[in-house]
């Protein structure tokens, strides 16, 4: 329920801003949080502009939370993985390509404020999808000093995993703090999916960390 409030809220402040700026492009970054297709037609009801999906993720892997839609809305859509491209053609209405990830090496840098609450052995900060927390729990079970920063899990989720549940730090870290947490730790886990590499796979090397990938 707070999720969904939180969605709507900001569905609301997205379209307030569009219909202010009338922009003339727009790219939708990632497939986590797209918008929903009432919101996409009330922006198509005031805005002509192109709209551009960026696809992070896998849309096939099976079991994925971030399955990908196909929509009308989209002019063009990009996706991160080699040979999505070609498997989504069949599903889409609009022209669909590769882009891969990459960095800001002046933004992803380490911040100078770095506080002594970030530093870490071993952090891993990012979703606690199910096969995740068996490799998570099993670093927190091996005394690594491992420490995670995560959105709220699944209820319940986590009571499988005592070792992961006390490693798991509160509060939610994103953006500058990120870089910051990047810069204060031995080592970076990177627990990805199957394909080319995400975001964190340039960040923490923009920020001088050693960046472990499990995929």
């Amino acid at each position: 329920k707070e999720y969904s409030s939180r969605k709507a809220l900001m569905e609301s402040f997205f379209l307030s801003l569009a219909f202010e700026f009338q922009p003339d492009f727009i790219l939708l970054a990632g497939m986590y949080h797209t918008w929903s297709a009432e919101t996409l037609d009330e922006l198509r009801r005031k805005i002509s502009a192109p709209i551009v999906l960026w696809s992070g993720d896998n849309p096939y892997e099976q079991g994925a939370t971030d399955i990908f839609t196909p929509s009308r809305h989209y002019d063009h859509v990009y996706f991160t993985l080699f040979g999505c491209a070609e498997r989504a053609v069949p599903d889409l209405q609009c022209s669909a390509g590769f882009m891969s990830f990459g960095c800001d090496p002046i933004l992803d840098s380490v911040p100078s404020d770095v506080g002594e609450s970030l530093r870490s052995s071993v952090s891993y900060l990012g979703t606690l999808k199910l096969d995740r927390m068996e490799v998570l729990d099993g670093l927190a079970r091996a005394d690594v000093g491992l420490r995670v920063w995560s959105p709220e899990p699944p209820a319940g989720s986590l009571d499988r995993y005592p070792a992961l549940k006390a490693a798991r730090q509160p509060g939610s870290i994103q953006g500058a703090q990120a870089r910051a947490l990047y810069g204060a730790s031995d080592i970076v886990l990177n627990l990805h999916h199957i394909g080319f590499g995400n975001m964190k796979f340039y960040e923490v090397a923009s920020c001088g960390a050693l960046s472990l990938i499990h995929i």
